[in-house]
C-alpha cells in the first residue's frame, strides 16, 4: 500500500534517461582511464627499448670518456661512419619521441643527455663530419635543448614528476 502511493507519481521515463546517462558517464570515464594507462604503459615499453637500444652505445661511452688520451683519440678518430650514423641516429630518434610527447625532455637528459653532449662537443669525433652539416639539424637541436635542461637541473631540486615517463 504505501508503495503504490510512492510510486504512484514516479516518472518511469525520465528515471531511465537518468540511469542510462549515469551508465554512459561510467563507461566514457573508464575507458578514458584505460587509454590513459594505456598510454603510460607505451611510453614505458618505448624507454626501454630507447634504453636497450643506448647500451650498444657503451663501446663508443667509453671512448668519448677517453678521448682526451691518445688511445681514445685514435680510436674515435678511426670510428666508421656508419657507428656515427647508428649513434647519431639513436638520438634523433629520441628528439623525435620527445617531440612528439612519448618522452619527457628532463627523462631524456637524465638518462641519455650526457653522451649526445659530449659527443657534440667532441672535435674527434667529428673530426671528418661537418657537425653544422643541414642533416645533423635535428641531432643539434637536440643538443641545444639538452644544454638547457643541464642548466636547469644542475642547481634545482629533485623533484619526482620531472621524471614520469
Amino acid at each position: 500500500m504505501i508503495l503504490s502511493h510512492f510510486f504512484a507519481g514516479f516518472d518511469w521515463k525520465n528515471a531511465a534517461e537518468l540511469i542510462g546517462t549515469a551508465i554512459a558517464l561510467a563507461t566514457l570515464i573508464k575507458g578514458t582511464l584505460e587509454y590513459i594507462k594505456q598510454g603510460a604503459v607505451k611510453r614505458a615499453e618505448l624507454f626501454l627499448e630507447m634504453r636497450d637500444k643506448y647500451t650498444k652505445f657503451f663501446y663508443l661511452f667509453d671512448m668519448l670518456d677517453h678521448q682526451d688520451t691518445d688511445e681514445g683519440c685514435n680510436k674515435l678518430r678511426a670510428l666508421q661512419f656508419e657507428e656515427k650514423l647508428r649513434f647519431l641516429g639513436f638520438y634523433e630518434e629520441l628528439a623525435l619521441m620527445i617531440e612528439s610527447g612519448l618522452i619527457r625532455r628532463g627523462v631524456a637528459h637524465y638518462m641519455f643527455g650526457y653522451y649526445a653532449i659530449v659527443c657534440w662537443k667532441s672535435d674527434h669525433f667529428w673530426n671528418e663530419e661537418d657537425r653544422e652539416d643541414p642533416y645533423w639539424r635535428l641531432f643539434r637541436l637536440f643538443v641545444e635543448r639538452m644544454l638547457k635542461e643541464e642548466q636547469n637541473f644542475l642547481p634545482r631540486t629533485y623533484n619526482p614528476k620531472d621524471y614520469q615517463l
